[in-house]
């Protein structure tokens, strides 16, 4: 019987997914450990970091949000089989070697048969094989590590979930850069490093200054070389990470779709911290999603327990379980509380790419 991964999965159409995975070891002091051998002393988090960085570039799979915690990691990604079907075989074989370089090079090996470029394009744009090769790699940098036990085992139950929707993607968006608020690592996201919040703030405050200094703004203080140095650098190294999806309505423009988002999370951590005023987070992003206002961000901290593998409106996820069987339908009560009757005429599961 096909497992639920293998019903959600396409080699042929972009899907988004939000992606859970645990470690099963004791990592509790694991990941607060520095490693010896890292040039700048990062602990074993940034390592897992630089391994979802080093593998989003060879991939055709866009890393939309994701953090690092404890025991877990947690990820919004989209796979784009559509754009590696349009990869030529020898760009292929360069993305799939550049994490898999031959022990000895060959005639084969530097021009693999076509059967074998086909393989590696199916597996470069699966979230499966993306999974795969970040959890591998950091189990080997682990074991590299003196300082730290053998190696990162993780759990082969994988919690994967079909985002069908554009609610459905900003929910869990804004739930994994609210992760470490929600799992009480940090109070505000901005202060939290293995997280795309707090990297999506840095890069937005970096492209805000050099705009600045390129429009000449009078009313802006001239930046030092510096400062501009540091934000090309904070830039270039979170290129990686794909910009957030532009929402519905009035949030076409990129600046005013960031601004929107990072209000909404600081409206949601206040919330979650009790800081807030008891009154409902006011976005114009959950209107434009049909997100209720009410029940946020309550019910983005159930997302991962309240829905079986698909994520979308009730409509849409009634819709699209009874094309693939019952046991996708779980979810139901979680997507009335999430969108709260707001279903949108036409859904269609592509609304979300």
């Amino acid at each position: 019987m096909p497992t639920l991964k293998f019903l959600i999965s396409s080699n042929s159409e972009d899907r988004i997914y939000f992606i859970k995975s645990r470690c099963t070891s004791r990592v509790g002091h694991l990941f607060n450990r520095q490693s010896a051998h890292s040039d700048n002393a990062t602990d074993l988090r940034q390592m897992i970091v630089g391994c979802l960085a080093a593998v989003a570039e060879a991939y055709a799979v866009e890393v939309l949000a994701y953090t690092v915690l404890e025991d877990c990691f947690e990820l919004v990604v989209m796979t784009r089989p559509t754009e590696a079907n349009r990869w030529t075989n020898e760009t292929v074989a360069r993305r799939w070697q550049s994490l898999h370089s031959p022990r000895k090079p060959s005639p084969t090996s530097l021009a693999p048969p076509p059967a074998t470029v086909e393989t590696w394009r199916e597996r470069l744009c699966s979230f499966s094989w993306f999974l795969k090769e970040v959890r591998e790699r950091s189990s080997r940098g682990s074991r590299e590590d003196a300082s730290a036990p053998p190696m990162l085992k993780w759990n082969s139950n994988t919690a994967v979930k079909w985002l069908l929707d554009p609610g459905a993607v900003a929910a869990a968006i804004a739930r994994v850069d609210l992760g470490a608020v929600m799992a009480g690592e940090c109070t505000d996201f901005r202060d939290y490093h293995f997280a795309s919040g707090a990297a999506r703030w840095e890069r937005s405050a970096s492209e805000a200054l050099l705009a600045g200094q390129t429009q000449k703004d009078p009313a802006r203080p001239i930046a030092r070389p510096e400062e501009l140095t540091t934000a090309r650098q904070t830039i270039a190294e979170s290129a990686w990470l794909a910009p957030l999806p532009q929402w519905a309505g009035n949030l076409h423009n990129a600046h005013t779709n960031s601004s929107a988002y990072f209000d909404l999370l600081d409206q949601s951590q206040a919330k979650l911290l009790q800081n807030g005023p008891p009154r409902p987070v006011d976005s114009p992003i959950l209107t434009h999603t049909l997100l209720c206002e009410e029940n946020w961000p309550e019910s983005i901290v159930e997302m991962d327990s309240g829905f079986s593998a698909i994520v979308a409106n009730p409509q849409l996820l009634a819709t699209t379980s009874a094309s693939f069987g019952k046991k996708l339908r779980p979810g139901i009560s979680a997507a009335n509380r999430l969108y709260a009757g707001k279903t949108a005429p036409g859904d269609h599961p592509d609304a979300a790419i």
